[in-house]
């Protein structure tokens, strides 16, 4: 899991999914960043593989 994580973010967070992961090398200016998008596209695939594997 180390290396998805690392290869993720190596590679598709400092590649083309720059534009929300910048937000997350600059100041925060509020509650949230465009960086936390990120929880949601990760999780909504992992529930429906999860959810699918345990019918």
């Amino acid at each position: 899991m180390e290396g998805v994580a690392y290869v993720a973010h190596r590679w598709v967070m400092h590649g083309p999914g720059w534009v929300l992961h910048e937000s997350h090398h600059r100041e925060r200016e509020g509650l949230f960043e465009l960086n936390d998008l990120y929880a949601l596209i990760f999780a909504i695939p992992s529930v429906i593989l999860l959810l699918g594997g345990v019918q």
